[in-house]
């Protein structure tokens, strides 16, 4: 095979390509994973300031 063959040139692209995107692809960070897990944590969302219930009004 001619060493300057385009199929030469073009074989490495693969293996580089994934050496770079690899970093640039980690999974879910400790933080951003914690994002989804505090509201299930927490459980339900206090009201906001302000907001009346209809069951809190007496008749």
């Amino acid at each position: 095979l001619d060493p300057v063959s385009p199929v030469a040139d073009w074989r490495p692209w693969p293996y580089v390509h994934v050496h770079f995107s690899e970093p640039e692809s980690p999974p879910f960070p400790p933080e951003q994973t914690f994002l989804y897990e505090e509201p299930v944590e927490f459980g339900p969302v206090p009201r906001p300031t302000g907001y009346v219930d209809p069951d809190d009004i007496e008749p």
